[in-house]
């Protein structure tokens, strides 16, 4: 009976200290992401976001070129999805799809970062998530719950805050970063859709496809005049970033399940106000805090009904 207490008591253990590197691991991944979009705003405003975001994609895409095997950067279909009936061409179609919607987000989001301050740019990109319910009704048959319906409003709620009149944000800035949250949202539907293609070979597609989109767009915007060797290597930090940011994100989920994750989520927010405040000696006022949390309530509601609703099934 002992040995048998005793076993139990070491297999918990095992499982809280898998749990807490987990949480370690996401949070670590969370911090490098406020961070490089504290770097990316300070060099959007100096150079186009499409500049900024191509020699991002295109060091990323150097680093996993280097560092995945063929087989990974070349997987085959998943198994779920010719199960599904998708199919080779189109779960490419849809891989594609995805590259393309991170390619333009990472782009248009750099543009709202060089008109409005970090927190406040980054709470209206959190919006995305909250899109995610209202589009996965149509698109994915999915019935939300009171909660989940409530938090969708609650974040509109808190947009209306961020975004009040009076509130002096720049109003181009404001349509990027909506836009940005729409771009998010599609984005988070068709990683659903592709659920079981191995995550490091959509990040290595991905980088394809965001090196290809951000070279032409940066063609089309440059006008003209050298990048300095600071600002480059700058530029190519957020690839090396970007890239450890979501290996880590890869490896967290590994340790720990994505329920207990997904509520810390909210934590880039309070990172990206830090991270603004440090920078650039932005803080939000009261209203706009007051906007972000309940952004964060929101998107926490949202996160409890999926969890209920997975315990009643």
């Amino acid at each position: 009976m002992n040995r048998a207490s005793g076993a139990a008591s070491g297999v918990a253990r095992t499982a809280q200290a898998s749990s807490l590197r987990g949480v370690a691991l996401y949070a670590l991944a969370l911090l490098i992401f406020a961070c490089q979009d504290g770097l990316a705003r300070h060099l959007v405003q100096s150079h186009s976001p499409a500049v900024v975001a191509a020699v991002r994609f295109c060091t990323q895409l150097l680093l996993l070129s280097v560092l995945l095997p063929a087989s990974v950067r070349a997987a085959p279909a998943s198994e779920e999805g010719r199960a599904a009936g998708s199919g080779v061409a189109n779960q490419a179609r849809l891989i594609l799809l995805r590259s393309l919607c991170l390619a333009c987000l990472t782009v248009v989001i750099m543009g709202a970062y060089a008109r409005l301050p970090l927190a406040e740019a980054t709470a209206i990109s959190f919006l995305g998530p909250l899109l995610v319910t209202v589009l996965s009704v149509p698109l994915l048959k999915e019935k939300p719950g009171v909660l989940r319906w409530l938090g969708t409003l609650g974040g509109f709620c808190g947009l209306l805050l961020i975004v009040r009149p009076g509130g002096q944000l720049d109003v181009l800035g404001v349509g990027l970063a909506l836009l940005a949250a729409v771009l998010n949202a599609a984005y988070q539907l068709l990683s659903r859709w592709l659920q079981g293609v191995p995550p490091l070979h959509l990040l290595y597609k991905s980088a394809v496809v965001g090196t290809v989109v951000g070279s032409l767009a940066a063609a089309l915007a440059y006008q003209g005049g050298p990048l300095g060797a600071t600002d480059l290597a700058l530029m190519a930090v957020l690839g090396v970033t970007s890239g450890s940011g979501h290996y880590l994100l890869t490896v967290a989920f590994r340790y720990t399940d994505a329920s207990l994750l997904a509520p810390l989520t909210y934590l880039q927010l309070v990172f990206a106000v830090a991270v603004g405040w440090l920078m650039f000696r932005q803080f939000p006022d009261g209203v706009g805090l007051l906007g972000m949390a309940l952004i964060c309530v929101s998107g926490l509601l949202a996160v409890l009904d999926g969890r209920r609703k997975a315990d009643l099934t």
